[in-house]
């Protein structure tokens, strides 16, 4: 089953059965898949982390829903992963043979992020194709994550890969869902770079650094790595970012002709990141002006997951369902593996990042799950602790005696692209 508009990645998303969070990096659990798939460790919605051999060995993680009830599962390697490395997620049944949903990352450039993604949706929507190709995924309530580095031809894996997890479940929801974002809606908007703040950036989508809804700041992200920042985002606010980098001569010389990209993650791991100046290329030889790249989100709607959406540039809208930590991710790299291996310890690129949030957030929505009439947290309580900057953003919703919390970690993660970042 195909993503559609999606582009998973870097993801990143805390859900949890009480308002309470588990928080980023070194405090989500760590768990250890296991190669026998009846014996794999069962996680509950949330973030984790966990380390793959480097086999070719499939491991498993289980995990269950209600019927009607939608799962989203995304990763991100935080070490390594080398050129020409891969990791494979598969969601499947407890048969550990039938395949619902699978998505395969592979390293194609020093800086590329391994993040993989999967979804198993619990009623129609533009989000995914459904129903499943196999009729056996659309009413299983329990099921298999299959985790593996693929196969001896694909993998030049020498050491273990440490991969952060995002699970993410969402309630089976009726009745007035309110007003889906319209295409004509989703226009990019003029957002000036600015540097009043210097915060240090975090590096990996866990990791990332809090900012404030209209902040800029410095940040110096070295060739072959990423920056993370997360912003946190209510009902019906939208997300704006805009990064620049220096002209040659300015005080920076790239060592090869590079790549710069930004981009946008939603609490679930997903990329949702629009515009049309994501990407900038830098020369390493000729003179050039300072680059401006920018992204922006669809406000935050529920009812985002059905709306209609024509313009592929555009269909990452669908996915902006969710209030929460949206993680902002910035990556420099090589153009291509042709332009050369990057010099050891490489001079980290000086840009400036500038966030801003836009719209008065709101209550949210109120439908039905069940029958049994299920309402949004009140504005303050979106995240387990507010808005505490440190904290990982969960969504809760009560339904019946099942708390659903759609995690947020925070920060445009920035850059995945389903099967690679």
């Amino acid at each position: 089953m195909k993503i559609r508009a999606l582009a998973a990645a870097c993801a990143l998303t805390l859900v949890s059965v009480s308002a309470a969070s588990a928080g980023p990096g070194p405090e989500a659990p760590e768990v250890k898949p296991q190669t026998a798939a009846g014996s794999g460790e069962k996680i509950e919605p949330g973030q984790y982390r966990f380390s793959v051999p480097a086999d070719t060995d499939a491991r498993y993680l289980r995990l269950s829903r209600a019927l009607g009830e939608s799962v989203v599962l995304t990763g991100y390697a935080i070490s390594g992963p080398k050129v020409g490395d891969a990791l494979t997620f598969d969601l499947m049944l407890p048969d550990g043979e039938t395949s619902c949903d699978s998505d395969s990352a592979t390293a194609s450039n020093p800086g590329d992020g391994l993040s993989p993604a999967v979804v198993l949706e619990g009623k129609e929507s533009e989000r995914v194709d459904y129903p499943p190709t196999n009729a056996s995924c659309g009413t299983a309530e329990d099921l298999l994550l299959q985790i593996s580095r693929g196969s001896d031809d694909e993998t030049t894996a020498s050491e273990p890969l440490k991969v952060e997890l995002t699970y993410s479940r969402e309630p089976k929801a009726e009745g007035d869902l309110g007003p889906a974002v319209k295409e004509s809606d989703l226009k990019a908007r003029p957002l000036p770079v600015k540097d009043d703040k210097d915060v240090a950036a975090g590096t990996t989508p866990h990791t990332a650094a809090p900012l404030s809804g209209d902040t800029g700041t410095k940040v110096e992200v070295v060739p072959g790595a990423r920056a993370f920042y997360k912003v946190h985002v209510g009902w019906g606010q939208r997300l704006d970012v805009a990064a620049q980098v220096p002209a040659n001569g300015t005080g920076y010389q790239p060592p090869v002709d590079l790549n710069v990209d930004l981009d946008i993650v939603s609490p679930q791991g997903v990329s949702v990141g629009l515009g049309e100046k994501t990407t900038a290329y830098v020369s390493s030889t000729s003179e050039s002006d300072p680059k401006q790249l920018s992204a922006f989100t669809a406000p935050v709607r529920w009812a985002n997951r059905d709306a209609a959406i024509t313009d592929t540039a555009l269909e990452n809208a669908v996915w902006t369902t969710q209030p929460g930590w949206y993680v902002v991710s910035l990556r420099v790299a090589p153009s291509s593996v042709a332009d050369g291996k990057l010099p050891e310890n490489p001079k980290p690129m000086p840009t400036l990042l500038t966030v801003r949030t836009e719209g008065q957030a709101t209550a949210g929505p109120s439908f039905t799950s069940d029958g049994q009439q299920v309402g949004a947290p009140p504005v303050g309580q979106i995240s387990g602790e507010g808005q505490n900057s440190g904290s990982v953003l969960g969504l809760v919703l009560k339904v019946g005696v099942t708390l659903i919390v759609l995690a947020g970690l925070g920060v445009v993660v920035v850059w995945f692209r389903r099967g690679q970042a």
